[in-house]
């Protein structure tokens, strides 16, 4: 009887911590909802440079900081050659910080250009992504090559995502220019 007790109140305890596991795995966090988490957006900032194709992309940088300064600097093939300064508000803040938690520029640890694993084989005159993003003190730098072979579509996302939230074509786009590369 006392054999049977104990076997009855493990086999309890296994179906309670199984149970418990499942209901773990069902109401986990994802990834879009950790990125909802409150972030000091004073520490934040957002950092693109885009090295266009040669001779006829887009080259400029954008750097938008958690102090509200949007700052903008175009440097071939682009509308508007130098320096702009506009703000950016708290809800584009948000916005790209969301785009670089789902991009996984956080995560990644190395740079994914021409001569390295994954990008020996590349196509020609394509764009050079570098990406720079401060969250909670810490910095990532990381510069992508659009002609790797093995594609990285979330930092190509993430690029077009911070030009459309930030609207850098107001200063990028010049007539009859195709700016993607």
């Amino acid at each position: 009887m006392r054999d049977t007790t104990l076997l009855i109140g493990l086999s309890i305890a296994v179906l309670i911590i199984g149970a418990l596991y499942l209901f773990l795995d069902m109401y986990s966090v994802s990834d879009e909802t950790a990125a909802l988490q409150p972030v000091n957006l004073k520490e934040f900032s957002i950092y693109m440079h885009r090295l266009g194709c040669v001779p006829d992309c887009a080259s400029y940088a954008v750097l938008a900081k958690g102090s509200g300064d949007l700052e903008f600097e175009g440097v071939t093939n682009v509308a508007h050659v130098g320096e702009a300064n506009e703000s950016v508000t708290e809800s584009q803040l948000q916005l790209l910080f969301i785009e670089i938690y789902k991009s996984g520029l956080l995560q990644m640890q190395a740079d994914h250009v021409q001569g390295m694993p994954g990008c020996l084989n590349a196509e020609p005159n394509m764009d050079h992504l570098t990406f720079g993003a401060t969250v909670g003190g810490e910095t990532r730098v990381i510069t992508y090559y659009l002609g790797c072979e093995q594609k990285l579509p979330g930092l190509k996302e993430l690029g077009e995502n911070i030009d459309e939230i930030l609207n850098t074509q107001r200063w990028i786009e010049v007539a009859g220019s195709d700016s993607d590369g």
